[in-house]
């Protein structure tokens, strides 16, 4: 009989570390999990707390965290001002500011689980006219949290990078909303992209289904911003770049599933799904039947 591991210890340095960035956090972490893409680093913690947790960070992304569960109050200190919060909701939301230092002292439950979000400062166009200048730490938002959890079910899945873009746009689009801040980009024209751009990418897209497909250059095929190109491809599309790209790979994985000699793991690969597996449940999440379930009753 094997001997279970022990909890790993819990202090590590930030997805960037160096004498002006850094983060740190104590206790014992049970489990963690990492998504990322080209923009969005995604973390899911669990920690069993020791004491009051100690937490100190700085970053040059931007930080939102969702303290799923296990919180029951907290201090903060930014900038020399003290903040404390009692009795602390379940579901409580943070916004950190790319470059500010923030230390905390965290009052758990035995168990603490919390959602933390790294979004890089290229995705915001004006970037010297941020949201805020200082933490905003305690607020709860339904949404926001919803996009999260809906954002964590897509961690494994082949088009996770091109879905954590998406979802941070969006993001970034209700901070700015809820901030009053206004969106300083130029407008987009009323009907989004034009039909010969939607071909383009639509060619470009079904040509490299089994490839990983990005946000970046979706948007170079058309010569506008990411952000701009997100916001007039749902217009025109009423689909996020995302979802027509994940479209399109089940679509075509229910072509090829009627060839018989075509096996589940090759049609996975084919698709752009990184196994047969990944393939089996993002497939079963768009039609609500397996790949093999699909086959059968497509080919008896």
């Amino acid at each position: 009989m094997t001997t279970p591991k022990a909890p790993e210890a819990f202090h590590f340095a930030a997805p960037e570390q160096s004498p002006e960035y850094y983060r740190q956090v104590n206790g014992v972490m049970t489990t963690r999990t990492v998504q990322s893409s080209a923009s969005v680093r995604l973390e899911t913690i669990s920690l069993q707390p020791t004491a009051p947790v100690d937490w100190r960070i700085r970053q040059p992304a931007l930080s939102l965290l969702w303290w799923r569960t296990g919180i029951q109050g907290f201090e903060i200190e930014t900038d020399g001002e003290m903040t404390r919060i009692d009795n602390a909701r379940r579901g409580l939301l943070g916004i950190i500011p790319p470059g500010i230092p923030v230390k905390a002292l965290f009052h758990t439950d035995p168990f603490l689980t919390y959602h933390v979000a790294f979004i890089d400062t290229a995705l915001f166009e004006d970037k010297a006219q941020f949201l805020l200048d200082r933490p905003l730490i305690g607020f709860s938002d339904t949404r926001l949290e919803q996009s999260l959890a809906q954002l964590q079910d897509w961690r494994d899945d082949a088009t996770f990078p091109l879905m954590a873009q998406g979802w941070a746009l969006q993001t970034i689009a209700r901070l700015q909303v809820a901030l009053e801040a206004p969106d300083r980009g130029p407008p987009v024209a009323r009907g989004g992209l034009p039909p010969h751009a939607l071909r383009q990418i639509e060619t470009y897209v079904m040509e490299r289904l089994h490839e990983p497909i990005g946000l970046h250059e979706l948007a170079g095929l058309v010569g506008i911003s990411v952000r701009h190109f997100a916001r007039a491809f749902l217009q025109a599309t009423c689909l996020t770049p995302a979802r027509f790209v994940f479209e399109r790979r089940v679509a075509h994985a229910k072509e090829m599933l009627a060839d018989r000699a075509a096996s589940i793991t090759d049609i996975a690969m084919a698709c752009g799904f990184s196994h047969s597996q990944h393939f089996a449940n993002s497939f079963r999440r768009a039609t609500g039947t397996t790949p093999s379930a699909f086959r059968k009753a497509l080919l008896g």
